[in-house]
């Protein structure tokens, strides 16, 4: 998934948000994770791209059925989650600032490959004139 360059702010926020929430209780905890779902599904349309899989698994919890242990099960599992999805948002920013240094390093390339060009046509000019201009003269 990318994202774009006034995207990034957004996702900053969220990433700050999430090591902040880990302190909350489990409505705020929940909260955070939705937020995030929310705002991930919203960006991947502007961006035209397909929503991760990951995305919509974020509040989905496990079903225990052997034994009634669901209210700490719940806060596990949205622990983990936070977790989970604070890894996933830094892999996000760290690929979208990869490709940021990739795109400058090409630019750089471009303009280091311009540079050769123009010093090896300064110095074929520098050899030429003298010859010329001593042929012309004489």
């Amino acid at each position: 998934m990318t994202i774009q360059e006034y995207q990034i702010i957004k996702l900053e926020a969220l990433i700050n948000e999430g090591f902040l929430c880990q302190s909350h209780a489990l409505e705020g905890k929940k909260k955070y994770l939705k937020k995030v779902q929310e705002w991930l599904g919203t960006t991947c349309k502007e961006n035209k791209a397909e929503v991760p899989v990951w995305v919509y698994t974020l509040n989905i919890e496990p079903v225990n059925v052997q034994d009634d242990t669901y209210s700490k099960q719940s806060s596990e599992f949205i622990d983990k989650q936070i977790v989970y999805c604070l890894q996933l948002l830094q892999d996000i920013r760290t690929v979208y600032y990869s490709q940021e240094q990739l795109r400058e390093s090409q630019k750089q390339t471009k303009r280091l490959c311009w540079a050769n060009w123009i010093s090896f046509a300064a110095f074929v000019a520098a050899i030429t004139i003298p010859f010329i201009v001593k042929c012309c003269c004489h």
